[in-house]
């Protein structure tokens, strides 16, 4: 199981500058327009769980729902039992790459996401 999931992601890549009310509202907007949908980041999250116990280096886990898709890669497992996840989400035809780093904890049997 997973510790410190992530629960929003946002597909937005374009940003205005933040030195005025309206360029952080802007932002603000586009970040909501373009936040995947919960469902979706559930299935994302499954995704990333199963990668994460069953999966070997090299190997993907592919995701849909109505809304969005995406892939969940294990790019490298490290001697320490870390994983490295190279991920992609498309929602609303705009793509975001994204990796994650997660190790293992064996006193509580969880894995959790280091920065």
């Amino acid at each position: 199981s997973l510790t410190a999931c992530q629960s929003t992601l946002t597909v937005n890549n374009r940003y205005q500058s933040n030195n005025s009310i309206v360029g952080i509202t802007a932002n603000l907007t586009k970040d909501w327009y373009y936040s995947v949908p919960a469902r979706s980041m559930q299935e994302h999250q499954r995704c990333v769980d199963f990668a994460l116990r069953e999966m070997a280096a090299g190997e993907e886990c592919k995701w849909q729902t109505n809304e969005a898709v995406g892939i969940v890669k294990v790019a490298k497992i490290e001697s320490s039992g870390c994983h490295l996840l190279l991920n992609t989400v498309y929602y609303k035809d705009k793509p975001k790459y994204f990796q994650e780093n997660y190790c293992y904890n064996s006193a509580n049997t969880k894995y959790y996401r280091t920065p």
